[in-house]
């Protein structure tokens, strides 16, 4: 907004690929134009992919949660499921090479008097175990094809993931940017449509939303996502966490869901492989059409 106020004189059109962003760039004489996703990358690639609908029954996990790059919402999520003793039913991925004697040297998030009662000991407890915890599945194997020249997420998904889809039934997903009023969705969450997972977006304030309002079915009658309209950041990573430990915790609960709901996951893969794409673009033409060069 610096340089919208510095020239007062111009009306201003951002083309931005983030959603919510009028939250942070609200001016009288700026105009946006929502354009693409992170989830249309690799476009042809995805449309090409094979969905994991083969489910091993026999598998004691109930969820995975990848975490490759440890940003700090990642660290709190890690600690807060490992504080919680649910490492038992997920395949977790986290690696970080800056390892401190505790989670209070480690993250900056302030905490509120009652979040520092019911949730700091946790997240503390679930730190120490972080250190300890073995990666299983996927950061050798993601690390080598990231160095590759022909790397894409979706060779990612087929040559890694797809395993850990496999022996899931939920997905923990967090998402690129937390705390921000701006969101958006990547190859995080199209990984678990692909994956036939319920999903549990650890993402921006509204995502869900969003993702639901675009046509997505994002299982409501399965996964509680009232953490979505949460602000407070560690309230709404903890509240996705509580309002779904149950579930998280109950193989046996999750895979007669997904038997139960196995269609609906057909219909996301066909969502995302078609109709995902014309929303977007059909969007991105409507919000240019109404942009007014004089205002």
């Amino acid at each position: 907004l610096d340089l919208v106020n510095t020239h007062p004189d111009t009306n201003f059109v951002i083309v931005i690929a983030r959603e919510n962003a009028i939250a942070e760039l609200g001016h009288d004489r700026v105009q946006l134009v929502h354009f693409l996703s992170g989830m249309t990358n690799e476009k042809s690639q995805y449309q090409s992919l094979l969905a994991q609908t083969q489910k091993n029954f026999d598998s004691d996990k109930t969820f995975v949660c990848l975490n490759r790059h440890p940003r700090q919402h990642r660290i709190n999520l890690v600690s807060y499921l490992l504080g919680q003793n649910l490492d038992s039913y997920g395949i977790i991925s986290f690696r970080d090479n800056m390892i401190v004697p505790s989670w209070l040297e480690r993250v900056s998030w302030e905490l509120n008097d009652q979040q520092q009662q019911t949730i700091k000991p946790l997240l503390m407890l679930g730190y120490e175990k972080s250190k300890r915890l073995l990666l299983k599945n996927t950061l050798d194997q993601v690390d080598f094809f990231y160095r590759q020249n022909s790397f894409n997420n979706a060779l990612n998904f087929d040559m890694s993931l797809r395993s850990i889809y496999q022996n899931c039934f939920i997905e923990i997903v967090p998402e690129t940017s937390f705390n921000q009023p701006t969101f958006g969705a990547s190859e995080k969450f199209l990984n678990s449509v692909y994956g036939c997972v319920f999903p549990i977006l650890i993402g921006g304030s509204g995502l869900v939303k969003w993702l639901s309002d675009m046509g997505f079915d994002m299982f409501h009658d399965v996964i509680d996502h009232s953490y979505d309209q949460i602000n407070n950041p560690m309230d709404r990573l903890c509240t996705a966490i509580d309002k779904n430990i149950a579930l998280l915790s109950d193989p046996d609960a999750a895979k007669q869901l997904w038997m139960q709901h196995s269609a609906r996951f057909d219909r996301n893969v066909e969502f995302a492989k078609t109709k995902m794409y014309d929303w977007l673009r059909n969007r991105s033409i409507s919000e240019f059409r109404q942009v007014k060069w004089k205002i």
